[in-house]
């Protein structure tokens, strides 16, 4: 959380010294450059490409939080999953279900954004220029990157929380080595 926090407050100080203020700003670049040139198609083929991205990424998801419920559900009854009461394992089980299931949630609106953006950016008034502005769609478009990066950190968070399948110090040393990872996803220049 702290780690997200500091991102956060580098973002909105320093936006081009880290990678997602990089890419908000190239996704405005994108945006204008696309609008002023009338690029349709290559528009809409980055747009199908980040929905196809997003779509796929909310299916595994899905499939795979509704699997960490099922195990809970199936194994806890059987007692198959450790001498451990069965109620510790719902939890752990539990945390990484919801975890799949808010990475899912993010993956769905960040398709519906995108796809609100392949219509805007092509719209046109009677004068033939642009029927919204360029700051609206970069708005909208922003919208749907932050929600599919929130989603991969979703995923990315899983892997701490099937490592506390083993044990505490797998839960620890696998939540030091992804802050790691992300501190040199996230660096920028």
């Amino acid at each position: 959380m702290a780690y997200h926090l500091h991102l956060t407050w580098r973002i909105r100080t320093a936006p081009l010294t880290v990678t997602m203020g990089l890419a908000r700003r190239i996704r405005s670049l994108w945006v204008h450059t696309l609008m002023a040139g009338k690029l349709d198609i290559l528009a809409i083929q980055t747009l199908r490409n980040w929905t196809m991205g997003a779509t796929f990424l909310a299916s595994a998801s899905i499939l795979l939080g509704l699997g960490a419920f099922n195990l809970a559900l199936s194994a806890g009854q059987n007692g198959d999953l450790s001498t451990l009461p069965h109620s510790y394992w719902m939890v752990k089980l539990g945390a990484l279900g919801i975890d799949f299931f808010a990475s899912f949630f993010c993956f769905t609106i960040s398709v519906r954004y995108f796809n609100h953006v392949g219509m805007m950016i092509n719209v046109l008034d009677t004068e033939g220029e642009a029927g919204f502005p360029p700051e609206a769609v970069q708005s909208i478009l922003e919208r749907g990157a932050v929600s599919y990066s929130v989603g991969m950190r979703l995923l990315y968070l899983t892997i701490p929380l099937v490592m506390w399948m083993f044990g505490p110090w797998w839960l620890a040393g696998s939540s030091a080595g992804l802050l790691m990872a992300l501190v040199w996803l996230d660096r920028g220049l």
